[in-house]
């Protein structure tokens, strides 16, 4: 899901994208470093204690999209 949402968004900026990106698990990539089923951050306490929110993970992705398309 991650990739294809950046593919997308790439694709609404005029970059240049893979036509398809076929999905597959965490389990299914090969990489020497073992990782989580489920590695979602929990903010839920700096929220709490401190009323910082965190961004939908999406916009993040836009606002780096955007910075490499000015930079070229």
């Amino acid at each position: 899901g991650f990739a294809q949402a950046i593919f997308e968004d790439a694709e609404r900026l005029g970059l240049p994208v893979p036509k398809d990106v076929v999905p597959i698990t965490t389990k299914d990539y090969p990489t020497p470093a073992r990782r989580p089923a489920n590695s979602v951050l929990d903010c839920r306490r700096i929220a709490e204690t401190y009323g910082i929110t965190q961004p939908d993970w999406r916009i993040g992705v836009r606002h780096a999209l955007a910075t490499l398309t000015k930079e070229k």
